[in-house]
């Protein structure tokens, strides 16, 4: 076969290789888990004699890149550098163009610029800098810009998805003015949690907190001094207990939580007295805050119903806040 036709295989078949290597890369980057491994996705022996550099944005989990009527920012990141793996991330601004520029142009080596664009929205740039005249390399270049755009802006895409799909999470699991638990959440973390609790013979605490006098609050300073009070008992019970511990607005101004192990109750009941002290004496605010506390300790069983736990536990904050109001 003459030279020039094998010439002409080689060519076509590194070109169908080349081909699949850079749709790898491409899916490599687009399901990173953020934006160090989207970036070390590049470093694969496809993608050479380039820099990529694009909107900082990208590395934001919050932000949609792709939203219509978006524009590229001046503040840039290095995503990838042949050979200078240092600038991974590295900040640049469209000013500065790319890094190293000023050793380009000493020895004369032609750059050639693509623009990344994803849903027609440019949002960074490709620079080639071949040292090497190889005419496969230069019809390459659309190929690849097109894989690392779409690996990158498919990055960006699923990260801001993830990001929607946490808050959305989160409203679903978490009060909105407390950040405790909700009820639906509570009680399917708990129902999870429970047979290694009985396997194991753990202990459970369980905390109820209900804040005191919340109607005279709300009578005399309206609603909005009533949530305030409710989010600080909130907080000074989550701050009491162990991180690892369920908390949970069980009610309008009732709080719950369960400690696993053994635990201090009198060291939990001067810690949490403790922080609405420090609320009370910082906040400012025209009104007292205090909260009643009962606590109750079990040993988990198959049979044991948390709604049972849970009313004991209220029984003796009950009594608390009775106790409370005999000796005013």
């Amino acid at each position: 076969m003459p030279d020039y036709l094998n010439k002409f295989n080689d060519r076509f078949y590194r070109y169908q290789d080349d081909y699949n290597s850079l749709a790898k890369v491409c899916e490599r980057i687009q399901t990173s888990e953020n934006i160090e491994k989207a970036a070390w996705s590049l470093y694969d022996p496809i993608i050479h004699d380039l820099i990529c550099v694009a909107d900082k944005r990208c590395s934001q989990k919050d932000c949609d890149l792709f939203e219509e009527g978006s524009n590229i920012s001046d503040d840039m990141i290095v995503i990838f550098d042949c050979g200078h793996t240092e600038n991974i991330l590295r900040p640049i601004t469209r000013g500065e163009l790319i890094p190293r520029l000023d050793e380009f142009a000493q020895n004369g080596c032609p750059l050639v610029f693509n623009c990344l664009t994803y849903l027609n929205i440019p949002f960074g740039y490709i620079c080639f800098h071949f040292n090497e005249y190889d005419v496969t390399d230069y019809t390459e270049i659309p190929q690849t810009a097109s894989a690392v755009s779409m690996g990158l802006g498919g990055f960006v895409t699923r990260q801001y998805q993830r990001y929607l799909q946490d808050r959305i999470e989160q409203m679903y699991r978490f009060d909105s003015l407390t950040g405790l638990l909700n009820r639906l959440s509570f009680y399917k973390e708990f129902d999870e949690i429970k047979p290694r609790l009985i396997k194991e013979k753990t202990p459970v605490n369980i905390v109820f907190a209900d804040l005191d006098g919340l109607k005279k609050i709300n009578d005399t300073y309206g609603h909005d001094a009533g949530d305030t009070a409710i989010a600080a008992v909130a907080k000074a019970l989550k701050d009491s207990v162990p991180a690892e511990s369920l908390c949970v607005r069980f009610g309008g101004d009732e709080m719950l939580s369960i400690i696993f192990g053994e635990y201090d109750h009198d060291k939990l009941r001067s810690t949490f007295d403790k922080a609405l002290k420090d609320f009370n004496r910082i906040s400012k605010q025209n009104f007292t805050v205090s909260a009643s506390v009962g606590i109750y300790k079990t040993v988990p069983t198959d049979e044991l119903r948390l709604e049972d736990i849970i009313r004991t536990a209220d029984k003796q904050m009950y009594r608390q806040k009775m106790q409370k109001k005999k000796n005013m």
